[in-house]
């Protein structure tokens, strides 16, 4: 044991010395790799300088050059370094005398150029040089590095530039062309230039050994600065060195550590509420939490990882999830809502956010993404649609009623006529009989119709559901029959609601029929009430108002509602059953119904295992006084004067045809302003008015508020075909207001008559 410990010790030592040495010459490479540059950046900084003062002397002799070319050159007195020049003795005045009889000659540019040169080089060692391959005189030929340069110049080359050695000296040579200008034709024409042509150049060459003497202390202090830092960086290695073997002795410690860092980013990874997920560029899982796999229905990652979710996601959203993918590993980002079916069948709605991951490269490795279960939320949008579609239908439905109850009217009220005038013998009493039916059968298909558009008046009273529960289970029994097991669960501390009895019996009945057709091999059916307090939140989803209510279940064992069809089950004629068995509004009515008492129903439904209805109703703060019913007086024969107003030429003939059979006086009238022409025309007294609330020139109400104020004890019965919530904003429902509605009971109409003409009280004001 203490062997394997010797050698572990031994082991340690030589791959620390090892890394030291290692370590020195990789900063030893560094220092003198920086070292060259710094020198390097030295050199370069002296040449940028040389050939600034060979630009500059090269700029300032192309300036003497144009100027003196500018003034036809130079007029100086004639000594033995200025003869006159013979190659301008073309020049007329060449050579001209002052007053004083001073002969002066005329230096052209070039000449003058040479001159500065010379003293140039004598006081600053600057060689600068005319030169070209065609020269005129001797002086101006080009060396070997000039004929380069003015060869290059030839090629297109604009400058030329070397370090040479000159007379055992370096030098930085620099040169130009010369370009020919307007003035330089003066002299040079005879030669053949043009405008614009190259004619030679100018050279420079600057010595180098002052820059060089310059730049030798800046070098020095690099050297000496570079080599400072090589021996702190030294000592920092054999410092290093030691933390090394501290780290080996550590590492083993750290490694525990990580693994107990992982471990616990794992737990918050999977303890995270919504999915986080990592995918490949393929779709292929990486990485998933515990969320995810929940949503996935698997148990553990190893199912899963590698595999492809596209699958997963229905066909009508694969391809957006897909785009979406390869967004991401373009660079992008972006969200989608797509369904997505489980590896056990269960349908989810899903909001996921997704985010290129990229590694320490700044490179795209995975799709990270971040997905939301928005199941629930999809449900109630799907509830709220649901409620706005059925707001929509029941105003249709409200439209049709109208013209739809007028026609009722004359159908029943002439059937009815007509079986009063035959003998009960009549043959014919049996045709008008199946004629009056029908008419009712109709009525009773629109009453249907608005009550689940929610357009129906109700008899509202305060209402135990328990009781209404127990009053029908006999007729439940029947209907449901005998291989199907009723359960009744009441909750017998339930408060009451305000209700119609008759169409809550109704509500149930329907419901029980639907779990009796989902269930034909048999089953069990229960009905249960309960308590419920909705909180605003949620009370606001359901479209209801927050508080108590009472809820009314009815459950079945049954073969469930395919989840594709769950959303359209309340539609109006909408139905699963085969055609002939079903119409469509079952369930419709139930929706209605329920909305129209201030209620909210809802659906579960697995398939193969069985439906949940559930109806809130709310709860009613205080008792009520039940409505008492008025029993009709007996039809007999009356007297009197009647305005009967409507703009549909068969209810006015319909009933003026009646009412006159019973001994009335009858005045009709097509709409409300012929009904004032009427009243005004007429001397006698009029009783009653009798006219339609909703007219194309004015309402029935303003029409009785005129004709009241010429009419003073007249009385007034309102008729409508309209819906309740149409009308009920003309003020004719308010409390003490006679009215009836379309299709027109004659009975009820003849013994509202009665009750009206019977009673001396004028017609409320309100109206």
């Amino acid at each position: 044991m203490s062997i394997n410990k010797l050698e572990k010790g031994l082991y340690k030592r030589i791959l620390g010395r090892a890394f030291g040495w290692a370590l020195i010459s990789v900063w030893t490479a560094i220092i003198a790799g920086s070292l060259a540059w710094n020198i390097h950046d030295v050199s370069e900084g002296t040449r940028e300088m040389v050939y600034t003062e060979a630009l500059s002397n090269f700029h300032k002799d192309l300036l003497y050059r144009r100027w003196a070319a500018m003034h036809g050159g130079v007029y100086v007195p004639v000594t033995d370094k200025t003869p006159p020049n013979p190659f301008l003795a073309h020049i007329t005045e060449r050579d001209i005398s002052t007053p004083s009889g001073r002969l002066l000659t005329l230096v052209n540019p070039a000449y003058m150029t040479r001159q500065v040169y010379e003293l140039e080089l004598e006081q600053y060692g600057v060689k600068s040089h005319i030169t070209s391959l065609n020269p005129i005189r001797s002086e101006n030929t080009a060396d070997a590095w000039e004929t380069r340069a003015l060869q290059s110049f030839a090629q297109g080359k604009n400058e030329f530039s070397e370090t040479v050695d000159l007379n055992g000296e370096a030098y930085f040579r620099f040169m130009r062309p010369m370009i020919t200008e307007e003035r330089c034709l003066d002299c040079h024409s005879q030669q053949g230039y043009k405008i614009g042509d190259i004619r030679g150049g100018i050279s420079i060459s600057v010595p180098l050994k002052e820059y060089y003497i310059r730049q030798r202390p800046h070098i020095n202090h690099i050297v000496a600065g570079h080599f400072f830092i090589w021996m702190l960086g030294l000592a920092g290695i054999v410092f290093s060195e030691r933390s090394i073997r501290t780290r080996i002795d550590n590492q083993k410690k750290t490694e525990e550590e990580l693994k107990q860092s992982e471990k616990m980013l794992q737990t918050i990874f999977d303890t995270e509420p919504e999915c986080v997920k990592l995918v490949d560029s393929k779709g292929n899982l990486i990485m998933m939490n515990r969320a995810g796999l929940d949503m996935l229905e698997v148990d553990s990652l190893d199912q899963v990882k590698g595999q492809c979710i596209c699958p997963l996601v229905t066909s009508e959203h694969r391809q957006a999830f897909m785009d979406l993918t390869a967004k991401v590993f373009e660079g992008g980002s972006g969200s989608l809502i797509f369904e997505m079916v489980g590896l056990r069948g269960r349908h989810l709605w899903l909001e996921t956010h997704a985010v290129p991951f990229r590694n320490e490269k700044d490179e795209i490795t995975a799709l990270l993404g971040i997905t939301r279960d928005i199941t629930e939320h999809r449900w109630l949008e799907a509830q709220l649609r649901q409620a706005q579609k059925m707001e929509a239908v029941g105003s249709l439905a409200g439209g049709i009623a109208h013209d739809f109850n007028n026609i009722l009217t004359a159908i029943m009220g002439y059937s009815e006529m007509a079986m009063m005038a035959l003998p009960e013998d009549h043959p014919e009493q049996k045709h008008l009989e199946i004629i009056n039916e029908s008419g009712q059968r109709a009525a009773a298909l629109t009453r249907q119709i608005l009550a689940f558009s929610r357009k129906q008046t109700l008899e509202m009273k305060p209402t135990n559901m328990n009781e209404i529960i127990d009053s029908i289970s006999k007729m439940l029994h029947r209907i449901i029959g005998e291989d199907i097991c009723l359960a009744l669960h009441a909750d017998s501390s339930i408060p009451h609601v305000l209700a119609d009895e008759g169409q809550m019996e109704q509500v149930i009945t329907n419901l029980a029929v639907n779990a009796r057709d989902a269930m034909p091999s048999g089953g069990s059916l229960i009905v249960e009430t309960s308590t419920a307090h909705l909180e605003e939140g949620f009370a606001g989803h359901l479209g209801v108002k927050p508080g108590d209510y009472v809820v009314v279940s009815v459950r079945d064992t049954g073969v469930g509602i395919p989840g594709d069809i769950l959303d359209k089950i309340f539609d109006p004629f909408f139905t699963t059953k085969a055609i002939g068995k079903g119409t469509g509004l079952g369930l419709a009515m139930v929706y209605g119904i329920v909305k129209q008492h201030g209620g909210h129903i809802n659906v579960y439904s697995e398939h193969g295992k069985g439906t949940t209805f559930r109806i809130y109703l709310p709860v009613i703060e205080e008792r009520m006084k039940e409505l008492q019913e008025v029993e009709l007086p007996a039809i007999h024969g009356g007297t009197g004067t009647i305005l009967v107003v409507d703009d549909e030429l068969l209810i006015r003939k319909m009933l003026a045809d009646y009412l006159s059979s019973l001994g009335y006086t009858i005045l009709g009238a097509a709409g409300g302003n012929e009904a004032i022409a009427v009243s005004e025309s007429y001397d006698n007294g009029i009783d009653l008015l009798l006219t339609d609330v909703i007219m194309t020139d004015i309402n029935g109400k303003v029409l009785a508020q005129k004709i009241q104020e010429g009419r003073k004890d007249i009385r007034v019965i309102y008729m409508s075909g309209y819906t309740h919530n149409i009308i009920a904003h003309h003020g004719v429902l308010n409390e003490g207001i006679n009215f009836i509605e379309k299709p027109i009971d004659l009975v009820k109409l003849v013994a509202m008559i009665q009750r009206v003409m019977g009673t001396k009280n004028v017609i409320p004001d309100a109206v």
